[in-house]
């Protein structure tokens, strides 16, 4: 899940408009993985699964005018989506406490329905119950809808930055 709100400012002459957007960003996925190797204190998986996507985005528009600007001011657009993916996962015991896992994956849903996945973390093992975790993330996504007119959505960008987070296992 992620949350933007930026806000945008630009004058012409002596008009002032100022657009508050607020970017909402949530996807799931839930898939399998098989270990197809496993030498020494690494172990190589394949994977595969189904990602969803769900973007939400508003822009609220406001100037010094005293009177209302014209045209709305207020924008709502977004979709959502399902996408196939596939990958491969590997994991590299360091100590009996710390380990590395490294994934990679591609999805795919026709030429406008893409993205791709890198992800590297370390993993602290500190009860036999539960592990922390910490890495870096980069997902590349680029989506178009195909629609036109007011329905029409599309989305090319990256995401990146570290992530934090804890592993529960029963």
């Amino acid at each position: 899940y992620a949350k933007l709100d930026p806000t945008v400012e630009n004058t012409v002459g002596p008009i002032a408009v100022e657009g508050e957007v607020t970017f909402k960003d949530t996807m799931s996925e839930g898939g399998i993985a098989w270990v197809f190797a496993e030498t020494g204190a690494t172990r190589w998986e394949v994977l595969g699964g189904l990602r969803y996507f769900k973007q939400d985005v508003k822009i609220d528009f406001s100037s010094n005018l005293p009177v209302d600007l014209p045209f709305p001011s207020r924008l709502e657009v977004g979709d959502s989506w399902m996408q196939p993916f596939a990958g491969i996962r590997t994991t590299s015991v360091i100590t009996d406490r710390w380990s590395f896992r490294a994934r990679g994956e591609y999805g795919y849903e026709g030429s406008d329905n893409t993205s791709f996945k890198v992800i590297g973390m370390f993993d602290y093992r500190y009860r036999d119950w539960g592990s922390a975790f910490f890495g870096y993330r980069y997902l590349d996504i680029d989506y178009d809808n195909r629609s036109s007119g007011r329905d029409q959505y599309g989305f090319d960008g990256d995401q990146q930055g570290p992530l934090v987070g804890l592993n529960f296992y029963f």
